[in-house]
């Protein structure tokens, strides 16, 4: 995925190099044409990524890439992980380029520029290999979960359906390590009193902030496998980071637990559009059976692109999913759906991870007010700018007790 991220993840590459390569480096990897340079003056999220203060002059970028091209400066990706540029002929005629050309060559009239720009973007194209074979090494290493490769049957049942179940997706140990961890977590917070209940009876618990509360938590948000499906639900045209973690928490429903009423995730107005809003993965810690209040869903209530209502005759529709414990049901957001009524004498217990798109918090924060405002002035000014920097938003109790639990 070309986001500013990825790129600033691979700046290590570009060590030893000069201001003027970082940025063109980072232009090509973004885009693979040098004709989209304007786009990045107004803005400095390109500067951020590479670690340079200002883009040079365009025509800087069209005289390096002569210079690449017509083999004046050789470039290669060295065994240590760098990129070199080294000077291997002497004598060098600049074109006839000026500060004043226009964003937009074309580059049949500058053949050796477009060679420069095809040597680069094979750079581009190794390091990319390079970084693909180090994170699957990684995570063959350390990997908790089954697999990595999406299954285009998964994205073809979300279209479709507007959900699918990826089944045995932890392994055993992992697994029995969630169910562990959760329930002391989950009793932790009950015993002191910490615990977040809800429901007409106050019975269903949920446990927020479990990213802050193990590494095992920490380690489900790293899967290369989630990643891999979160870019193709979530893709869009932009280089920002195109979705966020909306919460990770753990879901208990009781023995006797009733159930919810159906509703979606996509917390906005109607018309909903169609476009990806939020996504929820499920991950069941005990077995989902027909008995103790599994999640219930309407297939293809996500393509009707509003909320349910009273009127609306589930009767004939509703389908409960029942799934083994280490599974995964992921659903789009404005899937119609709710957790059902646990007959059963045990509790059933799962992880609820919700992520959205960024461009709700872009719009909405698009400066980091609770980062830049001083902490001496955050409880200073009055509930009203409290509110409009998002202080004590989504903090819910359970949420900041945090022992050690690692």
């Amino acid at each position: 995925m070309k986001t500013y991220l990825a790129l600033r993840q691979i700046v290590d590459y570009l060590e030893g190099t000069d201001n003027t390569f970082k940025a063109l480096f980072g232009i090509l990897y973004l885009t693979n044409n040098i004709n989209s340079s304007e786009q990045f003056y107004g803005s400095q999220y390109l500067n951020e990524a590479v670690g340079i203060d200002q883009l040079p002059q365009y025509s800087e970028f069209l005289i390096l890439l002569d210079k690449i091209g017509s083999n004046y400066l050789e470039i290669k990706l060295l065994p240590n992980g760098k990129i070199s540029l080294k000077n291997i002929n002497q004598k060098y005629i600049k074109p006839d380029i000026n500060n004043k050309i226009p964003f937009n060559i074309n580059l049949n009239d500058y053949p050796i520029i477009a060679v420069g720009i095809k040597l680069i973007l094979d750079i581009i194209s190794d390091i990319k290999h390079q970084v693909a074979i180090k994170n699957s090494e990684s995570q063959n290493i350390s990997d908790n979960f089954s697999f990595q490769d999406v299954n285009p049957k998964i994205i073809n049942d979300l279209k479709v359906e507007g959900y699918s179940v990826v089944e045995n997706f932890f392994n055993e140990g992992t697994l029995k390590k969630l169910q562990s961890i959760t329930n002391i977590i989950a009793k932790n917070e009950r015993d002191t009193k910490n615990a977040y209940f809800y429901g007409k009876s106050g019975n269903n618990q949920r446990l927020y902030n479990l990213l802050s509360k193990h590494q095992i938590f920490r380690d489900v948000l790293d899967s290369v496998w989630l990643e891999k499906l979160l870019d193709i639900i979530f893709d869009r045209d932009t280089f920002h980071e195109k979705y966020g973690l909306s919460s990770m928490a753990a879901h208990i429903v009781p023995a006797g637990g009733e159930a919810q009423p159906i509703h979606i995730d996509n917390a906005v107005p109607e018309p909903i559009p169609p476009w990806a809003i939020r996504f929820v993965i499920v991950v069941p810690l005990t077995d989902f059976t027909k008995e103790n209040g599994p999640t219930s869903v309407v297939p293809k209530s996500h393509k009707l692109f509003r909320k349910p209502t009273p009127d609306d005759d589930l009767s004939t529709s509703e389908v409960s999913i029942t799934a083994k414990a280490g599974s995964l049901i992921i659903w789009d957001g404005n899937l119609w759906h709710r957790s059902t009524e646990n007959f059963s004498n045990k509790d059933r217990s799962a992880l609820i991870i919700s992520y959205a798109a960024s461009f709700f918090k872009e719009v909405c924060g698009e400066e980091e007010y609770l980062v830049v405002v001083p902490e001496k002035l955050k409880n200073k000014v009055s509930p009203r700018i409290q509110s409009l920097i998002g202080m004590n938003r989504g903090i819910k109790k359970s949420a900041s007790y945090i022992p050690d639990y690692d």
